[in-house]
């Protein structure tokens, strides 16, 4: 999901030598005019200082986005942040792992089995956050699935590692099978969800529909002034134009920064990555730091996309609601990342805040989902789409804050197409895209 195409970079060049010209004109008018107490586009500041913000942080945002379980023919999702969600990570950090090795073949699970996705592969290190016992055992490669079953005599449970380059691990746990048994029965008394398309490990749907709450949100300001200031060295003397009426940039020459008044977001981007890149990873440690210089995240936020191209990685963090991901173009966090550094950031200036429940409503099962899609997209193959439940932020007239509302977002090749109410199936006014 880019934000900022190719033909921006364009754009960026001829601004910035629109700047540079505007510039030089200004300081040589001043210089020949002697007025140099006078107003002029040139803005010479004391830097406002912003504090380091405490999220997000590395674990927040390599956090399991699935876990499911299945057994019986069934499949239970378990939204993150729910009470067996976290009773599942903490089994798994505190279960003990020995004879870790590499097979040769995938093996086929027999029975029910409990799987973890994390949202991108993860390295040996990260890993061993969410299970502490491998960080002593040599070998492992990064992963990003992580399954429990029964091992093939049915007498423990082993763990499999789908690692990123195609290998797959096993390894013995000391988690009793008659218990992790029991345990997987209870997680199964949930509601049966389904995948979209059948092999798909990342777009579930609840079979018959599930209760979902309705919140009244809250959102909290950032500062905007110590935020423009924290992407420049040097930000005691700044230009700044207004483009049009609804957008301000701001630069020194070299960064531009332009805040969307209509959308209240701001924008960044460095120019000099691109020609000069630092030849360092592009992890999630280089957005993590990023993000907590520059205002950082909601509490409660995600990593929902990863994707590489030709210039480098493009991240998308999106804020939770009781687990499911709020998809508002206006709330989205951006980054776009070339040799460990970033060259383009778009953030909210307003954070979702606090939720208040005012309601819940029942959302549609995958047949009148499917039914739901193939109306809003006639000629569609649904097998393309991928279709994610969350909640959408809805603006009605006789409300002074917007709600939360459970709904369907539908994706097409990576690009968010639109959102269907969660309940009615019917199509969300608004720009959707992502």
């Amino acid at each position: 999901m880019k934000f900022i195409r190719t033909q921006s970079l364009g754009r960026l060049k001829d601004t910035l030598l629109a700047v540079l010209v505007l510039v030089s004109v200004v300081l040589s008018y001043a210089l020949w005019s002697g007025q140099w107490q006078q107003p002029s586009e040139l803005t010479y500041t004391d830097r406002a200082a912003l504090p380091a913000a405490r999220w997000p942080d590395e674990q927040q945002l390599t956090a399991p986005r699935w876990l499911w379980v299945q057994g019986g023919g069934r499949t239970v999702v378990l939204p993150p942040g729910s009470s067996l969600y976290l009773q599942w990570l903490q089994r798994l950090a505190g279960m003990e792992v020995t004879n870790l090795r590499l097979l040769a073949v995938t093996p086929p699970t027999a029975g029910p089995s409990v799987t973890v996705q994390f949202p991108l592969p993860l390295t040996p290190a990260q890993l061993a956050a969410w299970l502490p016992s491998l960080s002593a055992q040599a070998g492992l490669h990064g992963c990003q699935t992580v399954t429990l079953c029964p091992s093939p005599d049915n007498r423990r449970v082993q763990l499999l590692l789908a690692g990123s380059g195609g290998q797959v691990y096993a390894a013995d746990t000391d988690w009793s099978l008659p218990t992790w048994k029991t345990e997987v029965s209870t997680a199964l008394r949930g509601p049966t969800w389904v995948a979209w398309t059948p092999g798909q490990t990342d777009s579930w749907v609840p079979q018959q529909g599930v209760l979902m709450p309705v919140y009244t949100a809250s959102w909290t300001g950032k500062a905007l002034t110590p935020l423009v200031h924290s992407f420049f060295v040097s930000p005691q003397a700044l230009t700044r134009l207004d483009e049009n009426a609804y957008t301000v940039l701001w630069t020194d020459g070299s960064r531009v920064v332009w805040w969307d008044k209509r959308r209240d977001t701001l924008t960044f981007a460095d120019p000099n990555t691109l020609a000069h890149p630092s030849g360092q990873a592009d992890d999630v440690t280089t957005i993590v730091q990023f993000l907590r210089n520059h205002g950082g995240t909601p509490q409660q936020v995600c990593l929902t996309s990863v994707e590489q191209d030709a210039r480098g990685y493009n991240w998308t963090l999106t804020p939770l609601a009781d687990g499911f991901p709020v998809y508002s173009t206006d709330a989205l966090y951006r980054v776009e990342t070339q040799g460990g550094r970033v060259t383009q950031f778009r953030c909210p200036l307003s954070d979702l805040g606090s939720l208040q429940v005012t309601g819940s409503e029942q959302v549609l099962g995958s047949e009148a989902l499917r039914a739901a899609v193939q109306a809003a997209f006639p000629g569609q193959s649904l097998r393309n789409l991928h279709v994610e439940l969350g909640y959408a932020v809805v603006h009605s007239p006789s409300q002074s804050t917007p709600q939360l509302r459970p709904a369907y977002f539908i994706f097409n090749n990576g690009v968010l197409a639109g959102a269907l109410d969660g309940h009615t199936g019917a199509r969300l006014a608004g720009e959707m895209d992502a």
